[in-house]
């Protein structure tokens, strides 16, 4: 793809940590039929820290399970492997991203976003034609170029903040201005040095921008979850249903503001519960 970032601030890319094995393996089972359901759920236990997230999370008021879950086998087998995975997912992208010193409030934040993103769109998924999981990561996914700027340009990434806080300058154009680029293209190179999928690629770069032809459902998906998310963290939300004018995308998978409301009613307490891993 083309690119307006620089080879040598590419490079810095190569400085993050690689995807996480685990995580690789979790994505590329979306798309086999013949997943060995208890390997995998195997695969994930061999990594203590990651099995200690994911049964916090099941554990969590949430799911309002009957006595506490001390397994993953024994979670895969209350909750569905579908839900466990996408739980594993977020509590491996997370652990790849250990939170700064300097920044750890800034990139809980972000995490607590993508978290909500996330969320939303598997919620929604199900009613524009889209697979829940592929959601769900797409949306953990899209601005992983702003947690990777932080961890590879924290005094821009302060900068650009300070622009849009204090003088109201949109993200995109703040980072723009700082750094040549935006979130949206650097979070895209990343995932496409993480040999990705480019469905998840594509959405991470234009989730400002679905209008971009050719348009995606996908994208056009994380583009609206983003907007809910951020007026979730608001409590906004349904403000926001009631009085915003519906974009390109919304308009393009056909949502109505009825079933956004209803979709939407538990994130809330989704949220709550899967930010456990955090901590």
């Amino acid at each position: 793809m083309e690119t307006n970032i620089k080879p040598d601030v590419l490079a810095k890319l190569d400085k993050l940590p690689p995807l996480p094995g685990t995580m690789l393996d979790l994505v590329r089972s979306f798309n086999d039929e013949d997943i060995n359901v208890a390997d995998l759920a195997k695969k994930i236990g061999r990594d203590p820290l990651l099995t200690v997230r994911v049964l916090k999370v099941v554990n969590s008021p949430f799911y309002g399970l009957d006595g506490e879950v001390s397994s993953l086998p024994e979670a895969v087998m209350v909750l569905g492997f579908s839900n466990v995975r996408s739980l594993a997912l977020a509590a491996s992208l997370t652990g790849a991203f250990p939170l700064p010193p300097h920044g750890a409030s800034e990139a809980r934040h972000l995490w607590i976003h993508s978290f909500c993103c996330a969320i939303c769109a598997q919620l929604l998924a199900p009613r524009v034609q889209v697979d829940a999981e592929t959601a769900f990561t797409a949306g953990l996914l899209h601005d992983i170029g702003r947690i990777a700027l932080l961890a590879l340009y924290p005094a821009q990434f302060e900068e650009i903040m300070t622009l849009t806080t204090e003088q109201g300058v949109d993200l995109e154009a703040a980072e723009e201005r700082v750094l040549g680029f935006n979130h949206g293209t650097f979070g895209a190179r990343l995932l496409e040095r993480w040999h990705l999928p480019t469905k998840l690629v594509r959405a991470a770069e234009f989730h400002h921008t679905p209008d971009i032809e050719p348009t995606s459902r996908l994208t056009d998906l994380i583009n609206v979850s983003s907007i809910f998310a951020h007026a979730c963290e608001r409590h906004t939300l349904y403000q926001l249903l009631s009085t915003a004018p519906p974009n390109g995308a919304i308009m393009r998978l056909g949502l109505t503001r009825t079933q956004c409301a209803d979709a939407l009613e538990t994130v809330d307490a989704q949220l709550a519960s899967i930010s456990a891993v955090l901590s």
